[in-house]
């Protein structure tokens, strides 16, 4: 499997409101350049769509995390469960 590169972190999000402020979900955002992705809440105030945005803003460096982790520890089942994250991040595994 091919790994495609993805968009460099740092990520962070920001609300999309309506005129009457009513949220119309989240954008997230590269360091420089357009939205990556949209985050629509399913929720009426909009908690739970931040939640998620607040997340997925994070992956880079929840990825990074990971992977010095995996290079630190000496637990093979811990090995396997970072291995097996950072393939699916990476190359879609």
């Amino acid at each position: 499997c091919k790994m495609t590169k993805y968009t460099p972190g740092p990520w962070s999000y920001t609300a999309r409101l309506s005129t009457s402020e009513n949220h119309k979900g989240f954008g997230i955002w590269p360091a420089v350049g357009q939205a990556i992705a949209e985050v629509y809440p399913l929720d009426q105030d909009g908690i739970a769509g931040e939640a998620n945005a607040r997340l997925i803003a994070k992956a880079p460096a929840l990825l990074a995390a990971l992977k010095k982790i995996y290079m630190r520890t000496h637990d093979p089942d811990i090995e396997q469960i970072a291995m097996d994250a950072i393939a699916a991040a990476e190359k879609g595994e």
